[in-house]
């Protein structure tokens, strides 16, 4: 086990904390969808934007936190095997998840001119973030 994350595997704090970068990214895009739920009129893409790329930083950053701490290498106690070996954290998966979340943070950088001037640009936004929470759970 790496020093970031420490404990048993049936331990489900210990599982939330080893899938943390997917976690965040599925509660962005909860986040997204509460903004938009709570200000159905406001079609802020600047707030929403914004939220959605601190998400996917945020998710990137523990990422690449869990790869230079060793999280699922060999040398620091193996892969992390979750829910009787259904998921699996080792250093492969965590690479894609940073693969990933660094494409979904660029395209919604790219995307944010382009709807500026959308109804509703926060259906895009949570989709995105919910596509790339699922890909990070199968890279894992």
């Amino acid at each position: 086990m790496s020093l970031v994350l420490q404990g048993t595997a049936t331990d489900w704090v210990f599982s939330v904390r080893a899938l943390l970068p997917v976690v965040l990214l599925a509660l962005t895009g909860l986040v997204v969808f509460g903004i938009n739920s709570l200000r159905p009129d406001s079609r802020d893409n600047t707030l929403l934007a914004l939220t959605s790329i601190a998400g996917t930083l945020s998710a990137l950053a523990v990422t690449v936190w869990y790869l230079f701490a060793g999280t699922g290498q060999p040398t620091h106690g193996g892969a992390i095997s979750l829910f009787s070996g259904a998921i699996v954290v080792d250093g492969l998966g965590l690479f894609f998840t940073a693969i990933f979340t660094s494409v979904a943070t660029l395209v919604i950088a790219a995307s944010y001119d382009y709807f500026e001037s959308d109804a509703n640009p926060a259906s895009f936004y949570s989709l995105l973030l919910l596509a790339t929470t699922a890909m990070g759970l199968m890279a894992v």
